[in-house]
This record gives C-alpha cells, sequence and structure tokens, in this order.
C-alpha cells in the first residue's frame, strides 16, 4: 500500500466520524426556563405534538402548559412532567435572556419560521421538578 491510500483511507475514516457524530445531533436539554415554548406529547392531551409554554402553577411548581397563552385568563391544560411522552423545547423561544438581555419569550404573531426544536432529556426534568403535586 503506498502513503497516497494509506492517507485517502484516513481521510475516509475522518468523514465517516464525522458524518456519525453530527448526525447524532445536539445534547438533549437537561434544564428549562419559565415561558419556554415547548411541543408535548402527552396521552391526556390526545395523539400528536401539542404546542405550550412551561410555567408554574399556584403551588411554585413548574409544569407544561397547553392552550392558551400563559397571560391569558382562558383555559390551559397543565401536564406534570410525570405525564409527558417526549418534550421538544424551542431554539428560538426558550425562556432566557438572549445577547442582548431580553427574554426570548414567544408571543402571538412572534415570527417561528426557522424556529427549530430541541429533545428535552425528560429524566432530567422529573428528577428536578418532579417533587411537584397539584394538590
Amino acid at each position: 500500500m503506498n502513503m497516497l491510500t494509506k492517507r485517502l483511507g484516513r481521510i475516509r475514516c475522518i468523514i465517516i466520524s464525522l458524518t456519525l457524530l453530527s448526525a447524532c445531533g445536539p445534547e438533549p436539554v437537561s434544564d428549562l426556563a419559565y415561558a419556554a415554548r415547548v411541543r408535548v406529547q402527552a396521552r391526556q392531551l390526545g395523539k400528536g405534538w401539542h404546542t405550550g409554554s412551561i410555567g408554574t402553577l399556584a403551588n411554585s411548581c413548574m409544569t407544561v402548559m397547553v392552550g392558551d397563552p400563559p397571560d391569558a385568563p382562558v383555559r390551559f391544560d397543565a401536564v406534570d412532567f410525570a405525564d409527558v411522552d417526549e418534550l421538544l423545547v424551542s431554539d428560538r423561544f426558550d425562556g432566557r435572556p438572549g445577547p442582548d438581555g431580553t427574554v426570548r419569550k414567544w408571543a402571538p404573531g412572534a415570527d417561528t419560521t426557522r424556529e427549530e426544536w430541541r429533545k428535552v432529556d425528560l429524566g432530567a426534568i422529573r428528577e428536578k421538578h418532579g417533587n411537584c403535586s397539584r394538590g
């Protein structure tokens, strides 16, 4: 085997490795901020993805709120993290301060055209916020 063939073989290995790493995607999100925009799947909501946000109940427990925006005095469903099957968080409206210090919070009419969704580590979220009861 000549030197050029060895180098080409190494380059192929590097390209394959990088391709596999990029296919894995980013690490799952392990913490959520209040007002983060989320998509949730939960049996109590029916099939499919439902869009909502992270909010708090009267007992200060963090929960997923699905339905009308959290600022609206209209009905919403509160879904406990224990009842969530899958959870994704928006990369654009994650409830955290952006570079200019403004909290990235979704509001009706906000531009969602380039919004992407990141998987949430439900085990970590349940460990941090799972000791709440609705009572």
